[in-house]
């Protein structure tokens, strides 16, 4: 077996390895690299948009366009040559055309993979129903650092919350954990009872998916923003843990959504503003229930205040999560 160094999905990691470690000259070098082999291909045009210098602005938008002309079938390739062409009309201020392909890429993504809301009001309402109240649980566990978990809707302040706990040298900030999402799968439509012997599941099932915790470590934080709908769980199976509920202005969660490319398919209401509507009203009616039955394991956050007022607020994050 031999190693293809232009092996098209191996370069585009490595370009993404690059953007997040900052280092955008390489990145950017790297992207240029495919585009000399495969000058239309989607993925490198869109993730090249946002290194690109203002010189090199309009010879870029002629290459999205390019590519796009070459893309009859509707789908993601389209939404992202779209995605890009509406950061470029962004940087241009023109607002029209950041309107239209904005408009056009997230229809081609809401295609591909259309919202429920049907499904997702009975999987929410099947939830919340098997806690009508605090849960029994299990007697709490001293031996692991306690759990703070971050959540909320997507661009609602989650990353620069776990930045400010991040910060305590008692923390580990572990990003974003996909590990409570599959293992509350079974319990999610309300037919697998989750008691006692499920609660000490997930409470080990979760704890062995952690990295090595430095010696030291008092509680470490998971910034999933889609935790927010399994909290009853969480708190069953972490009695000790805390939980961060980060709200914001619902327009500008819209916004900023509207703006972004998520991949995969578990934001699928984000490309579409009914649909994003119909989830913010779920994502509300989940707090407040989880906010009445856990008073004091649940905080409300507010992201302006955040930002308007780091020290004061960060100072209130470390007395809720019990840090000093």
């Amino acid at each position: 077996m031999t190693l293809d160094p232009n092996h098209l999905g191996a370069n585009l990691r490595q370009a993404a390895l690059h953007v997040e470690r900052g280092e955008q000259d390489r990145a950017r070098q790297r992207y240029r690299k495919i585009l000399d082999r495969a000058p239309h291909d989607p993925d490198a045009l869109e993730q090249l948009t946002p290194l690109i210098t203002s010189a090199e602005l309009q010879s870029h938008k002629a290459a999205l366009n390019s590519a796009l002309k070459r893309i009859s079938r509707p789908g993601g390739d389209r939404a992202k040559l779209h995605f890009g062409l509406a950061r470029l009309a962004k940087q241009e201020q023109n607002l029209a055309r950041l309107q239209s392909h904005l408009a056009q890429a997230n229809a081609e993504i809401a295609a591909q993979h259309p919202y429920d809301p049907e499904a997702d009001t009975h999987q929410t309402q099947a939830i919340l129903s098997q806690f009508p109240k605090a849960s029994q649980t299990i007697v709490p566990r001293q031996d692991h650092p306690r759990p703070i978990f971050i959540t909320g809707q997507p661009r609602s302040g989650t990353t620069l919350t776990e930045a400010v706990l991040g910060a305590h040298p008692d923390v580990a900030a572990l990003g974003e954990r996909a590990a409570t999402g599959f293992l509350t799968q079974p319990f999610l439509d309300g037919t697998t009872p989750f008691d006692l012997e499920a609660q000490a599941k997930l409470t080990s099932d979760y704890l062995s998916r952690l990295p090595d915790l430095s010696a030291g470590t008092r509680a470490f934080s998971d910034k999933m923003p889609e935790n927010y709908r399994y909290i009853g769980y969480l708190i069953a199976a972490f009695p000790d843990c805390r939980i961060l509920c980060m709200r914001r202005d619902p327009r500008d969660v819209a916004l900023s959504v509207w703006q972004a490319h998520f991949s995969g398919q578990a934001l699928s209401y984000s490309y579409n503003l009914k649909a994003m509507a119909h989830r913010f009203n779920l994502h509300a009616a989940m707090q407040l229930h989880w906010q009445k039955i856990y008073p004091e394991q649940l905080m409300v956050a507010s992201y302006k205040d955040l930002v308007s007022d780091i020290d004061a607020q960060s100072r209130r994050l470390a007395q809720f999560a019990g840090l000093g």
